[in-house]
């Protein structure tokens, strides 16, 4: 993966691995119903991402319809062009609970 200043495209595919911090795993995927890569608004500027995630997650044998909302950050790495890892806020619901939180993502 590498980007530039002021790259932009789209973002496809799935996410799975969810942790609760006290609920544990999550088993399941969410697919990207919606993902983009936004430059910033200046050559200076990070680039961001803004992922909307949907699907089905269980717990403990109980089904989730799940939507959740990313925005994040490119880090680490060799300057902006190659991140280490993507983090942010995720905000959505779980079950039809509401959820607020952070996410990090890192290339296996």
């Amino acid at each position: 993966m590498a980007f530039g200043p002021g790259d932009n495209g789209t973002i496809t595919g799935a996410a799975d691995n969810f942790q609760h911090e006290t609920d544990g795993a999550y088993t399941g995927k969410l697919h990207v119903a919606a993902g983009n890569i936004l430059p910033g608004p200046t050559a200076a500027d990070e680039d961001t991402i803004a992922v909307d995630l949907t699907g089905t997650l269980a717990n403990a044998g109980v089904l989730y319809d799940t939507e959740i909302n990313l925005d994040g950050s490119f880090m680490g790495g060799a300057g902006a062009e190659t991140p280490d890892a993507i983090g942010g806020a995720a905000v959505g619901t779980v079950g039809g609970s509401f959820l607020h939180g952070i996410f990090i993502v890192t290339q296996p």
